[in-house]
């Protein structure tokens, strides 16, 4: 039976979203962290979120099985 780990997935900038569920239409586990910011855009008060980590997300799967899905 193979181990199951969690590995950090580097991403293109700002892709951490899309990679992620690229990644999860796998079937595998995925965790993106992320932080809920207020920020002043244009003088104009606004909610933005953004990763933790930026250009990472983690997975969980087993790298002999699927290291070409996340590659």
């Amino acid at each position: 039976m193979a181990m199951m780990q969690w590995y950090a997935i580097n991403t293109r900038p700002h892709q951490e979203k899309q990679a992620e569920f690229h990644v999860r239409q796998f079937g595998l586990e995925t965790f993106l962290p992320v932080l809920k910011e207020y920020r002043t855009i244009r003088r104009v008060p606004k909610t933005v979120v953004t990763p933790f980590f930026p250009g990472y997300f983690f997975a969980q799967f087993d790298i002999q099985e699927h290291y070409r899905a996340v590659s």
